[in-house]
């Protein structure tokens, strides 16, 4: 069920001998050397000098003990230097591992001790948290791109050794460091729902099938120019970061001052004719509404992705008419699997129903699971589950957790084939199109009955004037849970509660009406700038019911 007949198209953008996300660099320098590989806040190097680069920064490593299998921190601001970090650790042989920049030194110090990295790759402007770092952890040994020695020890004995970019420039360059499809290629820290990090590992093999697939569906090629909105360990990255690469597209890294400012963004992605654009709903919200985006000539623009969040339908609809020639890609996937379904559209969607998730693409399947884990067959709702080559091999360390989200069955012939469990509820048609309707964990009770808060959400975000909505639960006088929303409208706009509480009783059971709806100016936000639903509604629940 759900099985796309799509195929990898490997022609002369990914080479039949590249097997590894490290050869792609390669591959690619040779065949178009001076086609332009990168750009950042004005500066741009050529896949030649790309190429140069990253070689040089594998030489670096290497000789200073980094080889197959070692963990690499990558501690940047989004820049050139971050692209040459993931490309130069995997020539090397070794993994890399994004460390957030804006993540407390303590929640870092967590993961570089979990994930036993010894080494990190950063810059001059990150010199204090480097230093804290190598102070809190002992397996430290290596900082790559700060100008002075930290003068600190690791957490114990050892020296830490410091390398300066100057340094690394000087350095012969070398070509990629052999190691297995099978090896791990990048472990991405994700929070999840508990707030604790854990590590999700993705191998060379994933990492690799993730950009062969993409660069089919969206046909990216060397004239291509693909905007990166997402900072490196939100795992939108990977799409700018492998893709381009591999394709030889010119890849556009946009630095925080450029997304803090949606009409400096804006204007620029139009300066850099930008074609393939992929970050999350609220992104493209704030281009509508500060960005001014509606004035622009932005017909460069080929793909428009998002992915991560709900896009209201009437949004889509302006969008539209802001980027007319753009197809749009509602990208399905978390982190575990990278991307694994995806609708495109080019035409205004329903504005009574949720925008759908979409089919498989290449070499994936998908299946709509019951409770007890078997295939619901025909039209009907239930946990999607997922079997694809851009799977993760699992996560850092948690075998508890790899049990609780890896099913296993038998094919013919006695072959084991693992399948995901999202832990996502879709909605499958007669067609095998599926629709997102919630988390399975965000299932709640309300006077005896139990929904999910993204359905409430979906509609409350049909609403007019309605830019985003957050649904969650609170403790009513009498003890019993009721179910409450805040909501973010358009400028200058007030909420209408009875008018919001009758065009919903026209889409949700009346136990599903939320019994108030407040007005906030925006939500919390995580690192990627997507809502952080949890801390949201952990804060409706604290929050004095309104009268």
């Amino acid at each position: 069920m759900g099985t796309s007949s799509l195929e990898p198209n490997l022609d002369a953008r990914i080479g039949s001998s590249t097997y590894l996300i490290s050869h792609l660099l390669d591959a690619t320098a040779r065949r178009v050397p001076d086609r332009p590989a990168v750009r950042c806040n004005g500066e741009e190097l050529s896949y030649r000098q790309l190429d140069l680069f990253v070689g040089q920064l594998a030489a670096a490593l290497v000789a200073n003990g980094v080889g197959p299998g070692d963990r690499v921190g990558v501690h940047l601001h989004m820049s050139i230097e971050t692209l040459v970090a993931v490309h130069g650790i995997l020539r090397a042989g070794a993994a890399f591992v994004p460390l957030d920049v804006l993540s407390p030194v303590p929640v870092l110090a967590r993961i570089v001790d979990d994930c036993g990295i010894v080494a990190m790759v950063t810059n001059t402007n990150r010199t204090a948290s480097a230093i804290d770092l190598a102070e809190s952890c002992p397996g430290l040994d290596l900082v790559i791109g700060l100008a002075d020695s930290l003068g600190v020890r690791n957490g114990g004995d050892a020296a830490v050794k410091v390398v300066s970019w100057p340094e690394v420039r000087e350095l012969d360059a070398i070509g990629p460091v052999k190691v297995l499809a099978d090896d791990l290629a990048y472990v991405m820290y994700t929070s999840g729902s508990t707030g604790e990090p854990k590590g999700i590992m993705h191998t060379h093999r994933s990492g690799l099938s993730y950009a062969e697939l993409s660069a089919d569906l969206y046909d990216v090629t060397d004239e291509d120019r693909l905007a990166n909105f997402a900072p490196l360990h939100f795992d939108i990255s990977t799409f700018a970061f492998f893709v381009g690469p591999a394709t030889g597209a010119c890849v556009v890294l946009l630095s925080e001052p450029y997304l803090k400012m949606p009409a400096s963004l804006c204007a620029h992605l139009v300066d850099e004719a930008c074609t393939i654009l992929y970050t999350v709903p609220s992104m493209y919200m704030q281009m509508l509404g500060r960005g001014g985006a509606a004035g622009l000539d932005y017909r460069s623009v080929r793909w428009l992705k998002f992915g991560g969040e709900l896009l209201p339908p009437a949004a889509a609809s302006e969008l539209l008419k802001v980027f007319p020639n753009a197809t749009f890609s509602n990208v399905y996937g978390p982190a575990e699997v990278n991307q694994c379904t995806s609708y495109n559209f080019d035409s205004p969607p329903s504005l009574d129903a949720e925008i759908p998730i979409g089919t498989a693409w290449g070499n994936t399947d998908v299946r709509v699971v019951g409770p007890d884990g078997h295939e619901i067959e025909g039209a009907t709702t239930g946990e999607l589950v997922v079997r694809t080559a851009t799977m993760m091999q699992g996560y850092w360390n948690r075998p508890d957790l790899d049990a609780a989200v890896f099913d296993r069955t038998i094919s013919p012939g006695g072959l084991t084939n693992r399948w995901f469990r999202t832990g996502d509820l879709v909605e499958i048609d007669n067609d095998g199109t599926l629709t997102f309707l919630g988390r399975r964990d965000h299932q709640i009770k309300v006077r005896g009955h139990r929904l999910e808060l993204e359905s409430v959400e979906s509609a409350l975000g049909s609403l007019p004037k309605v830019v985003h909505a957050v649904a969650g639960i609170r403790q009513s006088g009498s003890g019993d849970d009721e179910l409450v929303a805040a909501v973010v409208l358009e400028d200058d706009c007030a909420v209408d509660v009875p008018e919001y509480r009758r065009r919903l009783a026209e889409r949700l059971a009346p136990y599903a009406i939320p019994t108030s709806i407040d007005q906030v100016e925006d939500f919390p936000r995580t690192p990627s700038g997507k809502i952080d639903r949890r801390t949201t509604r952990l804060m409706l629940n604290q929050e004095t019911p309104s009268e």
